[in-house]
């Protein structure tokens, strides 16, 4: 891109945790930032920390699974800066059982499972389609959706249900099919692959003995930092990644090696 074309990125999920340090990160390097989140309050008040003046920022209630209501944030984002350069499809859900454990097979209702796809990968769908078309038109583009290690090993070994760990390799394969529709029209699509990550949701559930566990069984021997994803999120939304097509990154400190 021109360099003195300032960059939009629009993150879904970005009023808290993982996707409100994607959000810091990229504000930080000189990107316009849209947030979206179901929660508008929490959407609202990261705007203000991350963006004090205002003046390059975007806050808004986001339900991923509404396809029209995704159009019309889209169409928002691009009244007020004109464009949108980055996507980063980080809202997610991962329900637990009523004692706040892993929620096996025969607990997932079909209401449940439904409303995990639904949010995880649905609205991965959802939002891919509605930046696309400004996307391609401007002949450049980067997307990044979250996936998690769940994807990739079902989940076992881990807190997350079946629901989630399905949801999660929907989100690698939709990546796969992205990133070659995309391709030709000079926007990267890749996935990152998270593992345990210390201040999220997921890990701030679990008992201090299953987190010390989970340490001991990484060759880092330490979870996961929130800025460690962003800053791949940051890397994987750049120039200098624009040869990674397709990709899904695992960041888990040595769990799974592939």
């Amino acid at each position: 891109m021109g360099a003195n074309k300032k960059l939009t990125a629009f993150i879904t999920g970005g009023g808290r945790g993982i996707g409100k340090e994607i959000a810091r990160e990229l504000h930080s390097r000189g990107m316009n930032i849209a947030i979206g989140d179901i929660n508008f309050e929490s959407a609202q008040t990261a705007v203000k920390e991350i963006d004090p003046k205002g003046s390059g920022s975007l806050a808004f209630f986001l339900d991923v699974t509404k396809g029209e209501e995704v159009s019309r944030a889209v169409q928002g984002i691009l009244n007020r800066f004109g464009r949108v350069d980055v996507l980063v499809n980080n809202a997610g859900i991962s329900p637990r059982n009523k004692e706040g454990k892993k929620t096996t097979i025969s607990e997932i209702s079909e209401e449940e499972w439904e409303h995990v796809l639904d949010v995880n990968l649905k609205g991965v769908f959802n939002c891919s389609k509605a930046v696309m078309d400004p996307m391609v038109r401007n002949r450049y583009g980067k997307i990044v959706n979250m996936a998690s290690i769940s994807g990739i090993n079902g989940g076992v070994g881990g807190p997350a249900g079946a629901h989630y760990a399905a949801s999660k390799a929907g989100v690698i394969a939709l990546t796969k099919a992205l990133a070659a529709e995309l391709g030709p029209s000079g926007i990267n699509v890749n996935a990152i692959a998270p593992g345990r990550i210390a201040g999220t949701g997921l890990t701030l559930r679990e008992t201090p003995e299953n987190l010390d566990k989970t340490r001991e069984a990484l060759p880092i021997r330490r979870l996961g930092k929130m800025e460690d994803v962003a800053k791949l999120v940051a890397f994987l939304v750049s120039d200098d990644a624009g040869f990674i097509v397709g990709e899904t990154v695992v960041i888990d400190g040595g769990k799974v090696m592939r």
